[in-house]
C-alpha cells in the first residue's frame, strides 16, 4: 500500500465520520496525503539527523526550508522516496556544514541579497496561473522572511538563527534555474538514466 492509497482509505474513514457534507472527499484525501508526506519526510530526515548527532540543527533547517517552500514553491522529484532521500541529504548536509564549518558573517549580506534576487525573479513556483497580487505577496513574504532571518543572524550570531537562516536560504536557492535543471537531471537519472 502506498501513501496515496493510505490517504484514500483514511479520507474515506474521515468522510464517513463527519455529518457535514460540505467537504469534498477528494479534498479530504488530498489534505491527508499532504499531511502524511510532510510527517514522514520530517520524521525520516530528523531521525537521520539524530543518528548523526544533529537532531536540533536538522530539525530547524528542515522546518525553515519547508516554511519558505510553502511560500515560494520549488522543484520536486517525481518519486516520493527519491524526494525524501534528496531532501535528507540536503538538510543533513546543510546542518552538518553549519555545525562544523566556521562561517563568516561577511557572507550573510551577499547570500541574503542573492536569495532575495532569486525569489524576486523566479518565485512563486507553485502555480503559474496564480494571479498577480498573490504572486507579488509570495515574492514579498519570501524576501522579507529571508531578510529578517539574515539580519537576525548578523545581529544575534546565534546557532538557532543560523539553522533557520540557511534553511530559508537553500529553499530560496532551490528555485534558481541552475538548481531546477539540476533537480530535473537528478530526477531523470534516478528514474533509469538520462538519454543523450
Amino acid at each position: 500500500m502506498n501513501i496515496s492509497d493510505l490517504s484514500d482509505h483514511l479520507g474515506q474513514f474521515v468522510y464517513a465520520q463527519t455529518s457535514n457534507r460540505n467537504y469534498d472527499l477528494n479534498t479530504i484525501c488530498y489534505g491527508i496525503e499532504i499531511i502524511l508526506v510532510l510527517l514522514i519526510s520530517i520524521i525520516t530526515i530528523t531521525t537521520i539527523g539524530a543518528i548523526l548527532g544533529l537532531f536540533i540543527p536538522v530539525f530547524f533547517v528542515s522546518i525553515s526550508f519547508l516554511v519558505m517552500k510553502m511560500i515560494i514553491g520549488g522543484p520536486h522529484l517525481s518519486g516520493f522516496s527519491r524526494c525524501v532521500m534528496l531532501s535528507a541529504l540536503l538538510m543533513v548536509g546543510t546542518a552538518w556544514f553549519i555545525t562544523y564549518i566556521e562561517l563568516s558573517n561577511r557572507s550573510i549580506p551577499i547570500s541574503t541579497l542573492l536569495g532575495i534576487v532569486i525569489i524576486l525573479c523566479y518565485a512563486p513556483q507553485i502555480n503559474p496561473a496564480n494571479q498577480r497580487p498573490q504572486r507579488f505577496h509570495r515574492k514579498l513574504a519570501g524576501s522579507v522572511l529571508l531578510l529578517l532571518a539574515g539580519c537576525s543572524l548578523m545581529l544575534l550570531q546565534n546557532a538557532l538563527f543560523a539553522y533557520c537562516y540557511y534553511g530559508l536560504l537553500i529553499s530560496a536557492l532551490s528555485i534558481s534555474p541552475i538548481t531546477t535543471h539540476s533537480i530535473r537531471f537528478i530526477d531523470k537519472m534516478t528514474k533509469g538514466g538520462v538519454k543523450s
